[in-house]
């Protein structure tokens, strides 16, 4: 950072908690916490006589909430607050307030409480027992920012709003290639299901895996094991993989080929029936009893195919209506697995439909990584902007 900066309390560049007088009468915004995103939005909101604001916590238009409770605050919850109804409102008591002074910019301020670097500060702040602790107002009084000009603040502000924009459009334009993919995907299968359809048992090998409480420390060989968390909607999460000991010949039964369709026994009602296609990404590798290990024949249906099928809207009704249901969770076992009815159609007619869905699949993924992208260039240029490490006109001096 530059040593001709002014560095202050953040109690300065914003008011902590002000006061707010509502009107004695009429209607005016309610907000709580999950009225906000983890992005700094307001995702709804409701309107309510201002005689209920009693306990709440009061504030006006262009003011800044910032959860301060866990987990929500680590999560980032909190919003710029503009066009409420009175000009006003009041909301979760779990809520700071910040208030833009004379010499500060409110969206500047709004993206400083975004700030991963502010937001870290005030977790080690935090006070209270476990699942209660909160981030004090006294925090704001602590934590020392670089002062900068009003005018520097909104040029960085506008930059940093722009970021959102792109971000945002990007988060809209992925939401929309997932739903267009349901679509697409329910059109491919509307005629095919007209034809004939005949049990996953007919065409597939369906195996549960190993237990990993049956490991015994010392006996055998190592090997890696994929487990439900590895096992994902269309694509696996290898970032830790467990292992298990077992004699070889006892490993060899549960040994992944190339191929493997894994699917997930149980979970949210939506994961119902959904997995992924093992390629091979971990040599002599097993496989969790709550996974499925379905081996398709593939002279007369190809384990893309089945995939693309199993997490269709035809799929997930199928496993939704056979399994067994809790209050949040559902689960289905080998025999229903088994007797699901699939398309019993040409290795032809299957590969144009995997093609289709996997050139689709391909746009959704160039979207998350230009997203991906967009959110670690907004935050790097947080971390430079917000503390001064970078000035705002440096960037008009580099290159296009």
């Amino acid at each position: 950072m530059s040593d001709s900066l002014k560095y202050v309390p953040f109690s300065e560049l914003a008011h902590v908690n002000p006061g707010t007088q509502l009107p004695a009468r009429g209607e005016c915004t309610f907000l709580s916490m999950s009225d906000v995103t983890d992005d700094g939005k307001v995702s709804s909101s409701q309107v309510r006589d201002v005689r209920g604001s009693g306990g709440y916590t009061p504030f006006r238009d262009q003011d800044i909430l910032f959860a301060k409770i866990t987990p929500c605050m680590e999560n980032g919850k909190g919003a710029l607050v503009e066009n409420l109804v009175s000009g006003c409102g009041f909301g979760s008591t779990e809520f700071h307030v910040l208030r833009a002074g004379g010499l500060s910019d409110s969206r500047f301020i709004a993206q400083w409480a975004q700030s991963r670097l502010l937001r870290q500060k005030a977790e080690a702040f935090m006070v209270g027992s476990a699942g209660q602790r909160r981030v004090p107002s006294a925090f704001f009084s602590h934590f020392n920012v670089p002062f900068l000009s009003l005018a520097e603040q909104r040029r960085i502000a506008d930059l940093l709003d722009a970021m959102d924009e792109s971000i945002g459009a990007s988060s809209d334009c992925l939401k929309k290639l997932s739903l267009a993919k349901d679509g697409l995907v329910s059109y491919l299968f509307f005629d095919v299901l007209d034809g004939r359809r005949g049990p996953l048992i007919g065409v597939a090998d369906v195996a549960s895996g190993v237990t990993l409480g049956g490991s015994i420390v010392g006996v055998g060989g190592k090997f890696p094991c994929i487990t439900v968390a590895n096992v994902q909607d269309g694509h696996l999460d290898l970032n830790e993989v467990k292992e298990i000991f077992l004699p070889a010949s006892a490993a060899a039964r549960y040994t992944l080929r190339p191929g493997d369709f894994l699917m997930t026994e149980g979970g949210d009602f939506d994961k119902l029936g959904r997995g992924t296609v093992w390629r091979g990404e971990i040599e002599d590798c097993l496989y969790q009893n709550h996974i499925f290990r379905i081996r398709c024949d593939q002279s007369r249906m190809l384990p893309e195919f089945l995939s693309i099928y199993s997490a269709s809207w035809y799929g997930k009704n199928y496993f939704r209506l056979a399994s067994k249901q809790s209050t949040n969770l559902a689960s289905i076992n080998s025999t229903q697995v088994k007797s699901f009815p699939v398309p019993l159609v040409s290795l032809e007619e299957q590969r144009r439909i995997v093609s289709i869905v996997q050139a689709h699949d391909e746009r959704i993924a160039a979207e998350k990584a230009r997203l991906e992208k967009l959110r670690k260039l907004k935050a790097g240029l947080m971390d430079d902007l917000l503390t001064g490490r970078v000035r705002v006109n440096q960037l008009d001096e580099l290159p296009v």
